[in-house]
């Protein structure tokens, strides 16, 4: 039976983590091994779901209730089994926990497990308790990272900022692997119409906390009487009420634009 590489991610939504997966997916050649993905949050079947490619056999979950977790791992470690999995990327933090629980379930396997850090630590745990807030960082440090075999850093300020945490184990294991550009398929996307009568700046991406659009908006509100361009955010996000809220604050209504997610944000 062959092997499987497995790869795990929340859901295919909209968002840049999920674009780069979709990229690396893609084209990633393993020899004599197949592609598995596993959806462990998933919603209803996404435009980058559709990019996949049919050599990836795709597994999801969209469980809701209280024992949603129980489900997921139930769901994972039949995976490992049934597709011969010899090694996990995980997309995702609760992904990673997941396959490092999973893992205990084959003690006599060897399943490396590779984590791809989202954003910067400071970003992943949050918590207006301070004491959830050092419990999360505890667990992240001495479980996630002390067991993971690999961390994979999107910069060489994520890498900076998370060995500092612990930088005798970090160190050895944290690599810098920047996104996967997928050029050919933005050059075909930039040649969609597209036609306005007016100069802009464009913000494209996730609208969460970590992005720090808010302080995107304060800067365009000093220079806005300089200039005649308007600025665009393209994206959706947990923050969408309050950065339209913000808009509203600062009479910006006619100057900022949110379009909310866009199948092509390359033309912009």
């Amino acid at each position: 039976m062959s092997k499987g590489v497995l790869f795990i991610i929340f859901s295919l939504g909209k968002g840049g983590t999920q674009r780069n997966l979709v990229n690396i997916v893609n084209k990633i050649e393993l020899k004599h091994k197949k592609k598995v993905l596993f959806l462990y949050n998933a919603i209803k079947t996404s435009d980058l779901e559709n990019q996949i490619g049919h050599d990836v056999k795709i597994y999801k979950v969209n469980s809701r209730s209280k024992f949603k977790n129980f489900t997921r791992l139930r769901v994972l470690i039949s995976i490992i089994k049934k597709e011969n999995i010899s090694s996990i990327i995980s997309f995702a933090l609760n992904g990673a926990y997941l396959a490092l629980i999973s893992k205990l379930f084959f003690p006599f396997r060897n399943l490396p497990i590779i984590y791809r850090l989202v954003s910067i630590p400071s970003a992943l745990m949050s918590s207006k308790y301070p004491t959830v807030l050092k419990l999360k960082n505890f667990f992240f440090v001495n479980v996630l990272c002390r067991n993971v075999n690999t961390i994979i850093c999107q910069s060489n300020f994520m890498y900076s900022s998370l060995i500092a945490k612990f930088p005798k184990v970090l160190t050895k294991k944290s690599i810098v692997i920047k996104n996967l550009v997928d050029f050919s398929r933005i050059n075909d996307c930039l040649n969609e119409n597209f036609d306005v009568n007016y100069k802009f700046f464009v913000y494209v991406g996730r609208l969460s906390s970590e992005k720090n659009i808010i302080q995107i908006i304060k800067a365009f509100n000093i220079i806005k009487d300089k200039t005649d361009s308007k600025l665009l955010i393209i994206g959706n996000g947990s923050e969408f009420k309050k950065i339209k809220n913000f808009i509203k604050s600062c009479n910006l209504q006619d100057r900022v634009l949110m379009l909310g997610f866009k199948k092509n944000p390359y033309k912009y």
